[in-house]
């Protein structure tokens, strides 16, 4: 029997007080999904479960009419991949 596993999504909140602020004093909401998109990577959520959990969170990846939220994700992936060789 297939019980799943039971994955917790990243806090985005705390993804964005983690990240530097730009010269207006606001988060920046790039890194912030980076970060985001990394985290849940580490915490082995897949690629389109990354992407659709960011298009939900970010404000940003919902704005953007675009690749923005793919391209968020391969870049972190790229960097998760990285730190593991």
């Amino acid at each position: 029997m297939d019980i799943g596993v039971h994955r917790s999504t990243p806090d985005y909140e705390k993804c964005l007080r983690s990240v530097k602020c730009k010269p207006n004093g606001k988060p920046d909401r790039s890194d912030a999904d980076l970060l985001f998109a990394v985290t849940c990577f580490d915490w082995k959520h897949g690629f389109d479960e990354t992407v659709a959990l960011l298009k939900r969170v970010s404000q940003k990846a919902r704005a953007r009419r675009d690749d923005y939220a793919e391209r968020t994700a391969r870049l972190a992936w790229s960097k998760v991949a990285e730190v593991a060789t």
